[in-house]
């Protein structure tokens, strides 16, 4: 709960893993100095290694390795809290199932990285 980072692991088609990990951090957005990397190398705002990767991320089939989703809900909580859009987003996928929420992840990944706010940011 740092405001919104993002960490996923991957396998590509070739069988190499990979790891993407979005800097959302609530300091970091504040400095406006959000950052994304693959594989630990950092990707440079606007350049052309992320929109390769965008595209390969964007194109990519998600599969989850964890089992399906019960039928059992979880009991509604006595206390609600308000949640930005993407988080709402995640929370409501996660009912749906790990691939869902492993998508919906993916979605808020691309939607950060393409926002104003990261391609705006700070050195």
């Amino acid at each position: 709960m740092d405001g919104g980072s993002i960490y996923l692991n991957a396998t590509d088609a070739e069988g190499k893993e990979l790891s993407f990990y979005l800097n959302w951090s609530i300091d970091a957005q504040r400095k406006a100095q959000t950052s994304w990397s693959v594989n630990g190398n950092p990707i440079p705002p606007g350049s052309p290694e992320e929109s390769q990767w965008l595209d390969r991320i964007r194109n990519a089939t998600i599969v989850s390795k964890d089992r399906p989703p019960t039928e059992e809900k979880p009991p509604v909580p006595k206390r609600l809290i308000l949640l930005p859009p993407g988080d709402a987003a995640y929370i409501e996928a996660i009912d749906q199932g790990p691939q869902s929420a492993l998508q919906a992840l993916t979605n808020r990944l691309i939607e950060n990285i393409t926002s104003d706010q990261h391609q705006n940011r700070q050195p």
